[in-house]
């Protein structure tokens, strides 16, 4: 469990290096990586080698799952095939949320129309409603 403990902290540290520069737009994505990766090993106390470099770009180059969503790769270890699952998962959820609009449904509006991305039509009616 530490290991595993320990492996999430580094990551975590990791990806939100990550997050900064991405969000900078800096002209040399490298040097700002490299700044960025220095600094969460300050934070961590830990050394990131290239192969936990390279795991971590491929979780974050193939987070959308598929080209066409996207991706710079596809998902091709576990890891990063369980963040592309959850990433489509917020999507889709976020979509279903926002397409029932359960506010502003019209009582004879029991569907919506096909939502293409989610292959169905979504129930409106608040199931839960009094």
């Amino acid at each position: 469990q530490a290991h595993n403990d320990n492996l999430v902290a580094r990551q975590a540290a990791l990806m939100k290096a990550w997050e900064e520069p991405k969000a900078e737009g800096p002209d040399n994505w490298e040097e700002a990586w490299d700044a960025k990766r220095r600094e969460a090993e300050q934070r961590s106390g830990e050394r990131f080698d290239m192969a936990q470099r390279h795991v971590l770009e491929h979780i974050i180059l193939s987070h959308h799952g598929k080209l066409e969503f996207g991706a710079a790769k596809l998902p091709a270890t576990p890891e990063a095939i369980f963040i592309a699952l959850l990433d489509n998962l917020d999507a889709k959820t976020t979509m279903s949320i926002a397409a029932a609009d359960r506010g502003n449904a019209k009582r004879d509006e029991e569907f919506t129309e096909r939502i293409w991305a989610l292959e169905t039509r979504v129930f409106r009616p608040d199931p839960f409603a009094p």
